[in-house]
């Protein structure tokens, strides 16, 4: 992404406007908006009026406005600009984990990168010194793609990305990852992607620029990056330590039992619900409250997981999972004192728009 002066002030996905309907009629709103983005042309077939559900794992989630796939900057840029004229929403998908969309729908754009920010390349930064090895991964590819590069080059460092679900925008804009420091060969292969960021390249409705790592503002669960811009790539240093193929598969292999013992991977979820309280974890308090495997509808607290929900009869809808979010919290609240905050965004309305 091409560097350009901006004033510091992403998140992966950002509201346009507070009020989902905004002014003047829903119908009126959502056919001048369509005839907006229709007029853009752009390189894929926009979907209107499109069901989100095939685009989260949840599997769950009602119709947004429009459904679009811009290929390159250019194209974010100017659906973007779309939306801010507009005062319409934004939702960007990556594989729709971390996300439920409520049953009506989402008022708005939603936006599938593709095209140029599905790559990685190989990158040598100089400065003043040997060349540092960089990789250079767009926003839309899968984890799972940056893990086998990992495991072909012997990466341990990019090891931590192992069993988290998604794409590399929504894993960089949540600072994914763990506070767990186990190593390997004296490398480290847990932690937050953030560590390993020297730069977030992103797009908003004037233009594309990058952000260095020091006003990234990576934390726990999240960043500081500007409002109202999209995650567009990141350059993640490898690190100097690295292992064999067959070393780095192991540690997949081993990361990834760990995973299946212990989480509901074979079932529709969308990760942790809550984020873990300060001093304590959230699947440890909703598990005290009675609450694994309480279900609503088609969902369920799930029996391996205090913290994840699960979509069980593949049936669910958002109400159900609404309605054992607000179960734990209140039992827990009621229980121990303490208020879980959702890590998993929610979004869209309750009712037909």
């Amino acid at each position: 992404m091409k560097s350009a002066a901006k004033p510091a002030a992403a998140m992966w996905a950002m509201p346009a406007s507070s009020d989902p309907h905004g002014s003047g009629a829903p119908d009126t709103r959502r056919r001048q908006v369509q005839n907006a983005i229709r007029a853009l042309s752009l390189t894929r077939t926009v979907r209107f009026d499109h069901s989100l559900e095939a685009y989260t794992t949840y599997r769950i989630g009602g119709p947004a406005w429009a459904v679009a796939e811009p290929v390159n900057a250019r194209e974010l840029q100017r659906l973007l600009s779309v939306a801010r004229e507009t005062a319409t929403p934004t939702l960007v998908l990556g594989a729709g984990s971390n996300v439920l969309v409520r049953d009506g729908g989402f008022p708005g754009l939603a936006i599938r990168l593709a095209g140029a920010f599905d790559t990685i390349a190989d990158v040598t930064m100089h400065k003043g010194g040997p060349g540092r090895g960089l990789l250079m991964i767009g926003a839309a590819v899968p984890i799972a793609r940056v893990v086998r590069k990992a495991v072909e080059r012997g990466y341990l460092s990019l090891l931590r990305l192992v069993g988290i679900p998604g794409t590399m925008g929504g894993v960089v804009a949540m600072n994914a990852g763990t506070g767990a420091t186990s190593a390997a060969r004296g490398a480290v292969v847990d932690g937050y992607v953030g560590d390993l960021v020297v730069s977030v390249g992103v797009v908003d409705a004037d233009g594309a620029w990058d952000v260095p790592h020091a006003e990234c503002g990576f934390r726990y669960r999240g960043t500081a990056l500007p409002p109202l811009s999209v995650v567009a790539d990141a350059f993640v240093d490898v690190g100097a330590e690295r292992a064999t193929a067959e070393e780095a598969q192991e540690l997949v292999r081993e990361k990834l039992a760990r995973r299946r013992a212990t989480q509901p991977v074979t079932l529709p979820n969308a990760g942790s619900v809550f984020k873990n309280p300060p001093g304590d974890h959230a699947a440890r308090l909703v598990e005290a409250a009675g609450l694994k495997g309480a279900r609503i509808g088609g969902a369920e607290v799930s029996a391996m997981h205090g913290n994840f929900i699960v979509n069980y009869a593949r049936e669910a809808r958002a109400s159900d999972v609404l309605a054992l979010i607000e179960l734990c919290r209140r039992s827990v609240r009621q229980q121990f004192g303490i208020d879980l905050e959702t890590e998993v965004r929610i979004v869209g309305v309750d009712d037909d728009y």
